[in-house]
């Protein structure tokens, strides 16, 4: 009965080791998985904060120059000082923006009946062309003199 007692406690000791390296390679497994999904996670978080999946703007221009951008912004630039206007083009093209903001309203450039004054209108258009932008002419809103009547 000895023997009997001795090679059960033996099967007994090996099933439990196997059990246990089962469990082990299991758990290590595991840890594969998240280490292997952490690392594409990180990755492609470095991706998109380098700008990875953002349009690339200046190999883009030629092959999108005649057709409408898939994102944009507007930019109000009426109401500031020439220097600061052009340093805000000069920022926009440098964060990666190839097309200029909107021109004026209508309402701007139509001061009265019969008389439109494009002047202003010219030197934004002006100004974004030289900060090397694709200018943007959104002809919006009517003059105040015209919804009056």
């Amino acid at each position: 009965m000895a023997g009997d007692e001795a090679r059960f406690s033996l099967s007994t000791l090996a099933f439990n080791v196997r059990r246990l390296l089962a469990l082990t390679r299991l758990l290590l497994l595991y840890l594969l998985l998240c280490a292997i999904l952490l690392a594409g996670g990180l990755l492609r978080r470095t991706d998109t904060e380098a700008g990875a999946d953002m349009l690339d703007a200046q190999s883009a221009v030629a092959p999108m120059a005649d057709q409408a951008p898939f994102l944009g912004v507007t930019v109000e630039l009426s109401g500031l000082q020439p220097a600061a206007r052009d340093t805000t083009l000069v920022d926009l093209k440098s964060a990666g923006f190839w097309l200029g903001p909107p021109a004026h309203q209508l309402g701007r450039c139509r001061t009265a009946a019969r008389r439109v004054d494009w002047g202003a209108t010219d030197e934004l258009l002006n100004a974004i062309v030289k900060a090397d932008l694709i200018p943007v002419v959104v002809l919006d809103g009517s003059p105040s003199w015209a919804r009056a009547r």
